[in-house]
């Protein structure tokens, strides 16, 4: 789908949040000027060790596919001025400021709706607008661990950090959401918006179920580790012959075609061992009564078998089950074999071939593969600001002052 045709955007946003949010309005159509430091750009730029092009990590064409570069010194008068005409005809403004760095550059809501009073204004922190913390800086390992995340996962004592910026990328679908959301409600009542959108609003969505079911209790949540939540004995991780499994069997049936899989048919019946009370079905999963005993049962038994032939046969039985895959493998078997459905497409760069994940979904009305490439620092700088009607001269002098980049 192209449902954000003719919208417009201005993204001052950098590194993963903002640009996430702002890589899913592109990825629906919409024109996405991306305004950057002159001197280095966004830092993801040089993320990593493999560049498509110059100043184009993997990392950062990931999620900057089909926006424009337009390199500027925001402190620069005239440049500041460049980025009010561009307001003027601007649906959406993204920033990523520490709260009260935009008001000092000229940039704040209420200098902006005062340019545009349909404008859709998107603020994006660590912390959110207001509160103790409102003034200070956040990456997402630092957000995990105020919100209590890092004390959720593993089973020790340790504080384990989610192995990828989860909340980064979280904050941005978040945003993206809100901004659908403010897109709609702008076509029922024109006026201005201003969103307000966080890390730890992010993490909080991300853990939701938790957090009510902390606060209701009033405790803190036991680390569960590899296994799963619903603490049924056949919901965990086990080690196969030649690697591990996941495996989720949490109804009376996918636990009967578990321990028939495995042969370990004795545990169905054995009342010293599960609660027969929920092999009826009338009491949601399937319980232990000697949760360590099982657990070594089943585990001996995976051992017995490899993960894939497990995978396999488990899912053919109607348990879901998956090996532990790395990501690489997973990537490689999803967009090779076949293995699961997961548009994309592939975009050839100078250096390599970046493959593009679009939309995250699936309608009946994508549309063909639109090859959207991201851009190299400031290089719709030029064209854009020709476009705005600032004199070939003028922005000759600008860029030999270092004002703009191309």
């Amino acid at each position: 789908m192209q449902a954000l045709k003719n919208i417009r955007v201005i993204d001052l946003s950098h590194v993963i949040a903002g640009p996430t949010a702002s890589y899913y309005l592109a990825a629906q159509g919409a024109e996405v000027i991306k305004i950057e430091n002159p001197r280095s750009g966004d830092s993801l730029r040089y993320s990593g060790t493999t560049s498509f092009e110059e100043g184009i990590s993997a990392t950062f064409a990931a999620i900057n596919a089909g926006k424009k570069s337009l390199a500027i010194d925001l402190k620069n008068s005239t440049m500041l001025e460049v980025v009010y005409r561009l307001v003027e005809t601007t649906d959406i403004f993204i920033e990523n400021f520490k709260p009260g760095v935009v008001k000092k550059l000229g940039l704040d809501f209420d200098k902006l709706k005062a340019i545009n009073p349909n404008l859709i204004y998107v603020s994006i922190s660590g912390y959110g607008q207001s509160g103790n913390l409102a003034k200070f800086g956040a990456y997402d390992h630092v957000i995990q661990a105020l919100t209590g995340m890092m004390m959720m996962g593993g089973e020790s004592d340790l504080p384990l950090k989610v192995g990828f910026p989860v909340i980064d990328s979280a904050t941005g679908m978040l945003a993206a959401q809100a901004i659908f959301a403010a897109l709609f409600q702008r076509e029922r009542c024109p006026g201005s918006i201003h969103l307000d959108v966080s890390m730890v609003q992010a993490a909080v969505q991300l853990m939701l179920p938790q957090v009510s079911r902390v606060l209701a209790q009033q405790e803190d949540m036991p680390r569960v580790g590899n296994r799963g939540f619903s603490e049924s004995p056949g919901a965990s991780t086990f080690q196969c012959s030649d690697g591990w499994i996941s495996i989720a069997a949490n109804t009376p049936k996918q636990f009967q075609a578990l321990c028939k899989t495995l042969n370990v048919q004795q545990l169905l019946h054995d009342s010293q061992l599960i609660d027969q009370r929920t092999m009826t079905g009338k009491h949601g999963f399937v319980k232990a009564v000697n949760k360590e005993n099982v657990q070594n049962i089943l585990t001996e038994a995976c051992l017995h078998f490899t993960a894939r032939h497990l995978e396999s046969e488990l899912n053919s039985q109607g348990v879901p089950a998956a090996s532990v895959r790395s990501l690489l493998t997973f990537i490689s078997e999803a967009l090779n074999e076949g293995l699961v459905s997961l548009p994309s497409e592939k975009v050839t760069y100078a250096n390599g071939t970046a493959t593009n994940f679009m939309n995250g979904f699936i309608s009946n009305e994508d549309s063909a593969s639109m090859h959207s490439y991201a851009p190299g620092l400031g290089q719709h700088t030029e064209s854009l600001l020709l476009q705005l009607g600032l004199d070939s001269n003028l922005i000759a002098n600008l860029k030999e002052d270092g004002a703009v980049y191309f």
